[in-house]
């Protein structure tokens, strides 16, 4: 697979290839209804990951954990890839592929790295999940079967251009499927938003910063960029919102902020992701 530098006009062009289509699914393969995000493919080497948010593939919130009585075990996430013609061109049409959450039928073995700081859950842990303190990110090996060109991943190499964290008033670019929507019926052609960071105060405490609204629900685990250097660089994952007004308990939509996880340290090389597993994080 060649690695091709692009500009970042050439690279928006391609922003539509970069976001893969997921839904959940549970332990008999049935699409779990509302379970929908977006994640994105990194390549660093040989090695081929996909990234998402860590609560797209265990259904329970980061911020505000709730563990609900009819809670539903994601067992298996379907990817959907664009169709290419294995030499490098990209086609119409979508190609799904079932990736496993965990390694074992009975659901105790997580496939899934994450971040190595936990925070203790006597509930969650007890089926074998660490909570990370920070990042509502993972990333689950992909199978070598699943047919990939170089225009549709994101490469380790250029994680060295990332200078810095995301900053306040930065223009971002989140690209993903709202409630699973394509723009086009027969072809992944997610949706691209452009956001500005509201506050990066939260960043030294919780790696992640707040933009000026919110995306929809089908939008977690989308890819975040930025454009560095004239380069467009992947800075982040979205997330979900939160709403300032939560004190008085209003939730009032119009005030809702987004979140975007800053993977500066992650793709920089200073926060490796560990086992999701309880007995393979250090706490």
């Amino acid at each position: 697979m060649k690695h091709y530098r692009r500009s970042f006009s050439e690279e928006t062009r391609l922003f539509s290839l970069k976001a893969i289509r997921i839904q959940c699914l549970d332990a008999e393969g049935n699409e779990i209804k509302g379970a929908n995000g977006t994640g994105f493919i990194v390549v660093n080497g040989d090695a081929r990951h996909l990234y998402t948010c860590w609560h797209l593939v265990t259904g329970f919130g980061f911020r505000h954990i709730k563990v609900g009585l009819n809670h539903i075990t994601r067992s298996f996430l379907r990817v959907f890839v664009r169709a290419n013609d294995g030499r490098g061109t990209v086609s119409g049409g979508e190609i799904p592929f079932d990736i496993p959450l965990f390694s074992d039928q009975d659901n105790k073995i997580p496939q899934w790295e994450q971040s190595p700081i936990v925070l203790p859950h006597p509930t969650i842990n007890a089926v074998n999940i660490a909570v990370p303190h920070s990042l509502d990110v993972v990333r689950i090996q992909l199978p070598s079967e699943i047919p990939l060109t170089s225009m549709q991943v994101i490469f380790a190499d250029d994680f060295q251009e990332i200078e810095r964290p995301i900053s306040i008033c930065e223009e971002l670019f989140i690209v993903g499927y709202p409630y699973g929507y394509s723009a086009l019926p027969e072809t992944p052609s997610p949706i691209v938003l452009p956001r500005s960071v509201a506050s990066d105060a939260t960043f030294n405490r919780d790696l992640f910063s707040i933009i000026d609204r919110p995306c929809a629900p089908g939008m977690s685990g989308s890819p975040v960029f930025s454009n560095r250097k004239g380069r467009a660089c992947l800075v982040g994952v979205y997330s979900g919102l939160i709403y300032p007004d939560f004190r008085i308990d209003q939730n009032a939509p119009h005030t809702a902020l987004g979140t975007v996880e800053d993977l500066y340290f992650h793709l920089r090389g200073q926060l490796s992701f560990v086992s999701a597993a309880v007995s393979g994080v250090r706490p």
